[in-house]
């Protein structure tokens, strides 16, 4: 699986450092969010590729809004993966530790942008229609 983010490509870090300090600070209680699709996926894209979403609201609700933004029929399955970006406690044991997770769909978007926040303070999720997978 490809997961490149094209914003990364198009916006120099500098740039994304000030966007999102900018985003937090004027919405303190909200995640700033990148949201692009696996490249090999047959899905589509999504119509806004930054969202804004509450940090209490958990994964299973973003997954929500989500399935809304791409207009998905009830029928059609995605995965979800965030960036294991190793910016809480470095545990040494994690060497071995994929670069993209699955995360827990309980967990609250302020849990998973603890954990998993990019250096330049987003939160880049990837999504994918299961049939990438050979289902």
């Amino acid at each position: 699986m490809t997961m490149k983010f094209q914003l990364k490509k198009d916006v120099p870090f500098e740039y994304r450092v000030q966007e999102s300090e900018a985003v937090r600070r004027r919405y303190p209680e909200r995640i700033p969010i990148v949201v692009e699709r696996v490249l090999e996926s047959n899905i589509a894209d999504v119509d806004k590729r930054k969202l804004l979403v509450p940090q209490d609201i958990t994964m299973m609700q973003f997954q929500w809004i989500l399935r809304k933004r791409l207009i998905l029929p009830a029928e059609a399955t995605i995965c979800i993966f965030v960036e294991n970006t190793n910016q809480g406690i470095l545990n040494p044991l994690n060497y071995f530790k994929p670069s993209w997770s699955i995360p827990k769909m309980s967990a609250t978007m302020g849990q998973i942008d603890a954990e998993h926040k990019d250096k330049d303070g987003f939160l880049y999720i990837a999504y994918a229609s299961e049939n990438v997978f050979g289902h």
